[in-house]
């Protein structure tokens, strides 16, 4: 029946084939004719139109070529050749490997499996037996950027091995992170919603509209919640080897208080943080995204229990949280949400954290960090609030820069 199949494509490319040379054929004498005898074309003029006509039947001819000659698994071949890995049968699994190990600038995951571990780490150790067979170590990684948007598509370990050896790649929590900050925007709103219409404010169908029309504002927001937080992990990574006593006492403080176990989360202990400071050497950026996640989580929850998200001078951040049309048609029902102040506590967690990186708030309760404008216990001041809206450029006395990301990434990564 294939065969059928395969010889009556056949025939009918030979009969467009031909049909196609006489069709051209006639409009060519029309053509000419036309030139010639109404259009009064000169020799030269002629010459270029006949060139220009050309073009379409050498692209038909070589469309048919193209459809005859090389087939499907002619293709298949060739594309296994460009990703340099023979052309040879290979199984479902080995062109998976195949495909991990490819020299690309993107390698995004997604779906289910672990894909990728560390070179000490056995197949046992990972946890997924039904992807073994397709496993790399982080070592075979040709690619220069790893993007998570699965669960687990690499191990902790193998994370730290690829970015050891240059590799760009976060956590798989921080690449998952919009997805995360969208749901709780879609939570608040449908919350600040619901007391709309419960005092009659807004019908179901208005509704609706309404959360049609803010699509595009609350992506918006959410995207630049992440860019901001990728943003603060590529800062702290360019100087992590500074930054690495700091790190370590965010780490050892979080241990003391028992909301971290560094060997869990695969950070280093005493005796490699010792090694890579003689070596001069920080946290690779997937340590960095662990720790990031880290102190916003036990930032939030100091402020949540401090009275600093009922300071009224906080109010700005809430309303900035929520989009526009809200803030114009139901203000009352943002100052009187019910998770007002875990809104506020996310909102200057993750403001802190992102503009000063993972450590600088333990380094300034500590006392080994100190900075004019922060008081000495910052959850009771509102400096880094205040201070949001005048950062200086330390470029230009007397100017201050209009973009706050603007400045993060210039004076982090630009002046020490």
């Amino acid at each position: 029946m294939q065969l059928s199949i395969d010889k009556d494509r056949k025939t009918l490319l030979y009969l467009l084939a031909i049909g196609n040379t006489i069709a051209f054929s006639a409009w060519t004498v029309m053509l000419n004719n036309f030139a010639v005898e109404r259009a009064a074309f000169t020799g030269d003029q002629i010459g270029v139109l006949q060139s220009l006509r050309e073009v379409p039947g050498f692209l038909a001819f070589t469309v048919v070529l193209v459809m005859l000659f090389i087939r499907q698994q002619n293709l298949a071949i060739l594309s296994l050749l460009l990703l340099g890995v023979g052309a040879d049968t290979m199984t479902p699994n080995r062109l998976i490997a195949a495909l991990l190990r490819a020299p690309v600038d993107l390698l995004w995951n997604g779906g289910i499996g672990t894909y990728v571990k560390a070179r000490s780490e056995s197949h046992a150790e990972v946890g997924d037996r039904a992807n073994d067979a397709a496993r790399i170590d982080a070592g075979e990684l040709r690619c220069r950027v790893v993007g998570e948007g699965g669960n687990l598509g690499l191990t902790q370990l193998g994370r730290i091995e690829y970015a050891a050896r240059g590799g760009r790649i976060n956590s798989d929590a921080i690449d998952n992170s919009a997805g995360v900050d969208c749901s709780d925007h879609e939570v608040n709103i449908k919350i600040l919603l619901g007391a709309a219409a419960a005092a009659g404010e807004i019908t179901s169908g208005a509704r609706d509209e309404l959360l049609a029309e803010m699509t595009g504002e609350v992506a918006a927001l959410v995207l630049r919640d992440n860019y901001l937080q990728s943003q603060a992990i590529t800062a702290a990574q360019a100087r992590a080897a500074a930054s690495l006593d700091g790190d370590a006492r965010l780490i050892r403080a979080l241990e003391r208080r028992g909301v971290l176990d560094r060997a869990v989360e695969y950070l280093p202990d005493e005796e490699e943080i010792a090694e890579r400071r003689g070596e001069g050497r920080g946290l690779t950026r997937p340590e960095i995204a662990v720790l990031l996640s880290y102190a916003k989580m036990v930032l939030y929850r100091d402020l949540l229990a401090s009275p600093l998200p009922d300071d009224p001078y906080l109010a700005a951040d809430l309303r900035r949280y929520f989009p526009r049309p809200l803030r114009k048609r139901h203000a009352r029902h943002i100052e009187s949400h019910r998770l007002r102040r875990e809104i506020i506590a996310t909102f200057e967690a993750n403001s802190i954290v992102n503009r000063t990186g993972p450590s600088f708030v333990s380094d300034i309760a500590s006392g080994r960090t100190t900075v004019a404008t922060v008081p000495s216990d910052p959850l009771e001041g509102k400096a880094h609030p205040a201070s949001r809206t005048t950062v200086p450029d330390v470029r230009r006395p007397g100017k201050t820069f209009a973009s706050p990301m603007k400045f993060e990434t210039n004076c982090v990564l630009g002046v020490e």
